[in-house]
């Protein structure tokens, strides 16, 4: 049941409703008797001026005289005249259309479709069309697979790039930070990666089966060599926090006394070859002379290429030169591929960001970037 105060609120806007209402009605009325009396005068001038005119001539000739009220009829007469020209205009466009002669000479043949051989036209043109939206869906369906199948090649490429220590040294320190951690979530640990600077000692988080790991990365050239005192720092930050185990991982070499260092503790050393033999366990599904598939663009067949044979042009069974630049698929290789991170135009690391409308990513550089991604 609706309260006293809620009824009569109601009632009060129903009666300004309807007084609203009323009024806009009255409006249009007045403005429509004002149009017809308007048009009415003006027709009775247009009259008034006819009679002027066919008075004498009808006096004259036929010994007739126009009266008063043959003024009104004439002015009524053209009244309806008018309104009856504007009211039928589209009719009257209608019709002169459909008597416009074809190409062969059939009046309305090629709008009404009355001319056989422009309806044969007509029907051919509408299969062409058809033809050419279908070849266009098919291209674009080829080219969507291609850029797929490229990206997913080129992620392929650098999970076999990982595999050679002269890509591994080439790594920035960052970038080796995010595969080593990759490479340790893709051999079944659960990862978490500290911040690039002020990291306390450890670089990625381990933990599995109840266990914790610290590890330590070191992006070093190839005659460089980390000695004890990283070994000792590490092992300090493990104590600190009661931590099972480390590793300590590096592309260079390990000083005799960082050697000595970690045989005492439960830190384990890994020097770039045996990283290259555990970047082949993370990443089993490559081989040593890879084959990179690639797509024809005409037909959409894909076609194997050897990353080491030389081979760059192949044909397809349709016929059709199938073109591969090794190279080209070599300098999108990327570590940002296999990180698991999402990375914003503008080369910075993204994050999850909810907002307003939802879950979306945002890029970590805000407001200075302001790109976002959906999720």
């Amino acid at each position: 049941m609706r309260s006293i105060p809620e009824l009569i609120g109601a009632a009060f806007e129903f009666v300004a409703d309807a007084v609203t209402l009323l009024f806009e009605i009255a409006r249009g009325l007045f403005a429509l008797a004002l149009f017809a009396s308007m048009f009415g005068y003006a027709m009775y001038g247009i009259a008034l001026l006819l009679k002027a005119l066919l008075s004498p001539l009808l006096h004259y000739t036929v010994g007739y005289t126009l009266g008063d009220s043959s003024t009104i009829v004439l002015a009524t007469l053209l009244g309806v005249a008018i309104l009856s020209t504007w009211l039928l205009r589209d009719r009257v466009k209608e019709y002169r259309a459909s008597r416009v002669p074809c190409s062969h000479g059939v009046p309305g043949g090629d709008r009404d479709k009355r001319c056989p051989a422009c309806h044969k036209i007509l029907l051919r043109k509408q299969d062409e069309l058809v033809a050419r939206h279908n070849e266009e869906v098919r291209k674009e369906t080829i080219r969507h697979a291609a850029d797929v199948l490229f990206a997913a090649e080129i992620k392929r490429l650098t999970e076999w790039r990982l595999q050679q220590t002269d890509y591994l040294n080439s790594l920035s320190p960052q970038d080796f930070e995010d595969v080593v951690a990759r490479m340790f979530a893709q051999l079944g640990y659960k990862v978490e990666q500290t911040p690039y600077s002020n990291d306390m000692g450890r670089d990625i988080i381990l933990t599995r089966d109840g266990l914790k790991y610290f590890v330590e990365c070191k992006r070093f050239g190839p005659t460089k060599a980390v000695g004890r005192p990283t070994v000792q720092k590490l092992a300090g930050a493990m104590s600190s926090e009661g931590v099972n185990a480390g590793f300590l991982v590096t592309t260079g070499m390990f000083t005799r006394t960082a050697i000595e260092a970690a045989e005492k503790t439960q830190i384990t050393l890994i020097g770039l070859d045996r990283l290259a033999d555990m970047m082949k366990d993370a990443f089993p599904n490559t081989q040593q002379d890879i084959c990179v598939r690639a797509i024809c663009i005409e037909c959409g067949e894909a076609i194997n290429f050897s990353m080491q044979s030389g081979i760059s042009t192949k044909t397809c069974r349709a016929g059709h030169t199938v073109h591969f630049d090794p190279d080209g698929y070599l300098q999108k290789v990327s570590p940002r591929l296999v990180s698991g991170k999402r990375y914003c135009d503008c080369g910075s690391e993204m994050r999850k960001v909810r907002g307003r409308r939802g879950l979306f990513w945002g890029c970590k550089t805000y407001p200075r970037c302001r790109k976002t991604k959906n999720v």
